[in-house]
């Protein structure tokens, strides 16, 4: 696999003395930013483009997706799950309400049943029938069915005292391209959702400012 990037190091290329894993030193090009703009946008969008680069890669070469499989799936689900984190986050600011799950829940589904909460609160009551909230719940069951905890794409074995393996046989096939292109129209459900949420913010913090000027 190291011929898909041509830099990634050779099985027999050893640490040597001096190296260094976090530098700004070398080509600028090179050089990644870590704190500008909002912050949220870099996790979320990272991940989800890292997962859409390597469905790409797959999608042209017809190659490696047994082994970019688990972090296609654990990319896109941190993608999401950090999205729900994000609209909780913004939501909560706007409605004045008390979170209910601390930052450490990985839980999707208890994580979403949060957000609704509060997309249903912003909007008397209801869900918006343009972002397909009731489509977007059942992805987020099926997600949370098969992950739950953040662990099933990151570990082979489930964690405990036995050995088991996290996928059995009747587990064992995803098809990628209809797991991208689902995760994917999921994700432009939370994406519309922090549009929402985030310009009512901006709108409040801007009306408290003109109020205070």
């Amino acid at each position: 696999m190291n011929d898909i990037l041509p830099f990634a190091t050779q099985g027999d290329d050893f640490p040597r003395d001096g190296d260094k894993l976090f530098t700004n030193e070398g080509d600028w090009s090179s050089n990644a930013i870590l704190t500008h703009g909002n912050q949220w946008v870099g996790y979320v969008d990272g991940f989800k483009l890292g997962a859409d680069l390597l469905m790409q890669h797959i999608a042209e070469a017809g190659s490696n997706q047994d082994y970019l499989v688990y972090p296609i799936v654990f990319m896109y689900r941190q993608c999401i799950e950090l999205q729900l984190k994000r609209i909780i986050f913004t939501g909560c600011k706007i409605t004045g309400l008390e979170r209910e799950h601390k930052s450490t829940e990985h839980g999707l589904l208890p994580l979403w049943r949060e957000c609704r909460k509060l997309i249903e609160l912003r909007n008397n009551g209801k869900s918006p029938d343009f972002m397909k909230v009731d489509e977007a719940e059942k992805l987020i069951v099926q997600f949370h069915n098969r992950d739950s905890k953040s662990t099933t794409f990151r570990y082979p074995y489930r964690l405990g005292e036995k050995l088991i393996p996290t996928h059995d046989q009747a587990t064992k096939n995803i098809n990628l391209e209809n797991f991208t292109i689902n995760a994917g129209r999921l994700y432009s459900t939370l994406e519309s959702c922090t549009t929402w949420f985030e310009g009512d913010y901006d709108a409040m913090c801007q009306m408290q400012s003109d109020c205070q000027s």
